[in-house]
């Protein structure tokens, strides 16, 4: 189950990454917009130079808690490999 999980969310973190750079790429190749700030934009924006920063805005709080979920799902499945996790799960096969 962890190694599953584990790989979708790995793959999950380098999709929303690589979206990430394809929408920061919209929004640079457009330097004379007026913008509040990379991800903010103002009344004034295009809008699909607007609606990247706001996606842009979400994705930097999504690829960081992907990444921290491959991280805690990394640990829980290490914690399993202890050894008295091991022998308790040996000790419910063995008695049913």
């Amino acid at each position: 189950m962890a190694f599953g999980t584990k790989t979708a969310l790995t793959a999950a973190a380098l999709g929303a990454t690589a979206y990430s750079r394809s929408l920061g790429r919209t929004v640079s190749e457009h330097r004379d917009v007026p913008a509040e700030s990379g991800t903010t934009p103002l009344d004034q924006t295009p809008p699909h130079v607007a609606q990247a920063q706001r996606r842009l805005s979400t994705l930097q709080w999504v690829v960081p808690a992907l990444t921290g979920a491959v991280v805690l799902v990394s640990a829980y499945a290490g914690e399993q490999q202890r050894a008295s996790e091991q022998r308790r799960g040996l000790r419910k096969r063995l008695v049913g």
